[in-house]
């Protein structure tokens, strides 16, 4: 018969289980020899009972062994009788029940062995090595010694990670990114996928309650104020030369950070800053209608023009436009990359004669304005892009409606990787620059030379924050290129999402946009890095006022191009420069 009986372990917790009936100790089916000298992270231990080999297979007092290894035992109650019973361990993260019929349960999945325990002369015996090793322990034959030499593995510091929830990053990967830090940094870490919906809220929440994270991942370094991270981040400037791969990956990247933090309260995520949003159109239009990638805004037009008229999808039909913006906030212009290339810089704010001046007040917007207005009216720019979500616009796009946009080249990786899972033959194509004339100056995209940034504790101890960067410094030293969890790891923490996008497109995709990016780059090469205000300002009321007004900025220029006057645009700038609000964030700039 069979008797359900309950194994009682340590701190109330009770486990089920099913004990076979068993009478009388079980003899030994070979003969049995004592095992050599047993040692314990090199301290001999000492058995009440000599060990027993069986089949080659060391058995132990399992009480002994049990403790000695940090679980608590674990015994059947008193409605089983001691010839019928198992022995169970428990520790955090671990639990061990062994059965007399061959079957050791770890953490509730069955093992069979041989043998998993027995009883002899009275005493529980169970298999070292197994247990051992279940214990995350290491066992060695040592046969010069003759000695059973078992190491414990050293204790894990604990750090949690918070990152976005991600399709492509799965189980197998969390588990492999874990075992990657135990084995590179001697870490336990803790993952923390967390919904992007709302993710800034929760980091805001953390950072309020004063539990923030060992490390946390923030996609948009812009998010936070610059000035929070001197409140809630320790100084990790000083450890940094510490650290030689990973200052080396992160080299022109930190200069940058320094300048807009004042110091390195973070780590920043590289990216290159020719990255940025700039035009990209279908190069299976262009190729279609005959017409090579545009080098200046008239021959822009011209494509324009075509794209709306000329059917470049070549379906009979009247119903492609040139043009559509992706911004954030429906209603919120997106065109803003035309200013750019008529005011013959990369950046709105630029610095003049030792000084910071705002190029919205420029002749050269005014005339950026206009050529669009006049897009507007002539077809080209997609009639609902002042309505639409980024979201619907990047659908218009994707399916066809509409040959180009201003795109990151993570978004338009995206996008071309879409067509290609799809087998759709669109190809895309990211433009090098543009510019205002044939005499004018090429502009090109040129953003921050990171996008994200590594968030650190200010309360975490400083050698849990020395293994952190030794994870870190791991990930960045080359090799161990086949290691799935170095590869996930460093994904996840030091590369932007653009390259690993960029690694799914076929050969003919991903080398286009890697010579966009070299050209782009050489463009911009010896260029400072463009002044954002919200990098840059500290001050809540200054980055509020730069918020708010720059809405004001976007609403008026998205009435100017749907038909408002220029006029009205030169009444709004003549305001705009007399605005406190305004006037306070220049002199902040400056």
């Amino acid at each position: 018969m069979k008797k359900l009986a309950r194994l009682v372990l340590g701190k109330g917790l009770l486990l089920l289980i099913i004990l076979s009936l068993g009478m009388g100790a079980t003899a030994p089916s070979r003969a049995e020899t004592q095992s050599p000298v047993i040692t314990l992270d090199g301290e001999r231990l000492a058995f009440p009972t000599a060990p027993i080999n069986r089949d080659g297979i060391t058995y132990v007092h399992a009480e002994t062994l049990l403790e000695a290894l940090g679980l608590e035992v674990a015994y059947p109650n008193d409605e089983v009788e001691a010839s019928e019973a198992v022995i169970g361990g428990i520790k955090s993260g671990l639990f061990l029940v062994f059965h007399d019929d061959g079957v050791i349960e770890v953490n509730g999945t069955r093992h069979e062995l041989k043998q998993s325990s027995f009883l002899h002369d009275g005493t529980r015996y169970i298999p070292l090595r197994f247990t051992a090793e279940a214990s995350k322990a290491k066992v060695q034959w040592l046969p010069q010694e003759k000695r059973i030499a078992i190491t414990t593995a050293p204790e894990l510091s604990q750090i949690r990670l918070m990152l976005p929830e991600s399709e492509t990053l799965t189980a197998a990967q969390l588990q492999a990114m874990a075992d990657y830090s135990a084995t590179a940094a001697g870490v336990e870490l803790v993952i923390e996928p967390t919904p992007h919906d709302h993710y800034y809220d929760r980091v805001m929440l953390r950072i309020a309650a004063g539990d923030i994270l060992e490390l946390t991942v923030l996609p948009e370094a812009t998010r936070l104020p610059a000035d929070m991270y001197r409140q809630v981040s320790p100084d990790l400037e000083p450890l940094l030369a510490d650290y030689p791969h990973l200052s080396q990956l992160l080299e022109s990247s930190l200069d940058e950070l320094r300048q807009d933090h004042d110091g390195i309260r973070a780590l920043p995520i590289a990216q290159s800053p020719a990255d940025a949003a700039f035009p990209a159109l279908r190069q299976d239009w262009l190729d279609r209608l005959g017409f090579v990638s545009p080098q200046t805004m008239d021959e822009l037009a011209q494509v324009l023009q075509a794209f709306t008229d000329q059917d470049p999808d070549g379906n009979g039909k009247h119903d492609t436009y040139g043009l559509i913006a992706l911004p954030e906030t429906p209603g919120l212009e997106g065109f803003e990359w035309v200013d750019r290339i008529y005011n013959k810089n990369s950046s709105r704010f630029i610095e003049k004669d030792g000084a910071i001046v705002d190029t919205l007040l420029s002749a050269e917007t005014r005339e950026a304005l206009a050529w669009l207005q006049q897009a507007y009216k002539n077809g080209w720019i997609h009639p609902e892009w002042a309505t639409l979500s980024k979201e619907a616009a990047y659908e218009q796009l994707r399916d066809g409606s509409v040959g180009g946009a201003a795109l990151t080249l993570e978004q338009a990786a995206a996008l071309q990787l879409s067509w290609q899972d799809a087998d759709n033959k669109a190809l895309l194509s990211p433009l090098v620059s543009l510019q205002a004339d044939s005499t004018a100056p090429a502009v090109t995209a040129q953003g921050k030379s990171y996008k994200g940034l590594l968030l650190f504790s200010l309360f975490t101890p400083q050698d849990k924050l020395e293994q952190l960067l030794t994870l870190l410094e791991q990930l960045a030293t080359p090799g161990e290129e086949s290691n799935t969890g170095k590869a996930a790891l460093r994904q996840a923490l030091l590369q932007t999402p653009s390259a690993t996008l960029e690694d799914k497109l076929d050969e003919k995709a991903r080398k286009q946009l890697e010579q966009v990016r070299e050209q782009r780059e050489a463009i911009i090469s010896g260029q400072s890095a463009p002044i954002l205000p919200q990098t840059v300002l500290t001050d809540a009321h200054d980055l509020a006022a730069y918020a708010t007004t720059n809405d004001k900025i976007k609403q008026m220029r998205t009435k100017i191009i749907l038909g408002a006057s220029l006029s009205t645009w030169d009444d709004f700038v003549a305001k705009l420069q007399q605005d406190e609000d305004y006037k306070r964030m220049m002199e902040a700039l400056n």
